[in-house]
């Protein structure tokens, strides 16, 4: 388990199982009081390679860190902390990287960790909103403000109920989106 500054930045890593047991509280083994302020940004992650050696030997099943990826975000997500996915080590597979970033993407990571040059497009790719999400996303922004105007709470877009935690997902979509340039 680590910490690093980097500015106002706060990078924590996790590297073994025992690390990710201890996750419900990211973070809990350092004094973010004590971090320089302001702090912008934080981060935690998952050292998977040293978890998978600590827990079930390095191999190639990444369906063995599910568990660790998931607990990095739903552990993150509360405390308002961004979730770096895992590196992908077969940097010359990029069939292999895209599906796992894809996947990462769907977990609610914000970004994954890369070893090679060759993997950049396809993570920023996966974690770049596709001009379909974009669009939806802005069609639920605009919706529910006129059904807040009207009284309404919940409501119906496209047959699907929409209600605040459609709208927080879609800001967040927007906000990745304008984060990559796209809007």
């Amino acid at each position: 388990m680590g910490l690093a500054t980097f500015g106002n930045l706060i990078f924590s890593h996790k590297n073994f199982g025992t690390s990710v047991v201890n996750w419900q509280e990211p973070g809990r083994d350092y004094d973010f009081k004590e971090m320089p302020k302001p702090v912008n940004a934080g981060c935690d992650h998952l050292g998977a390679e040293g978890y998978a050696a600590s827990i079930v030997g390095s191999d190639r099943g990444r369906d063995r860190r599910l568990y660790a990826r998931q607990a990095v975000v739903t552990a993150c997500a509360p405390n308002d902390l961004q979730a770096i996915d895992m590196v992908f080590i077969d940097f010359r597979d990029n069939e292999g990287l895209r599906v796992n970033s894809e996947q990462g993407a769907g977990f609610g990571f914000s970004g994954k960790q890369i070893i090679h040059p060759n993997q950049v497009s396809a993570v920023q790719e996966a974690y770049t909103p596709s001009e379909e999400a974009i669009e939806y996303a802005r069609r639920i922004v605009e919706t529910f403000e006129s059904s807040q105007r009207e009284g309404k709470g919940a409501y119906a877009l496209d047959g699907k109920m929409i209600d605040m935690p459609l709208l927080k997902n879609a800001q967040k979509v927007l906000d990745r989106a304008k984060a990559a340039g796209k809007v």
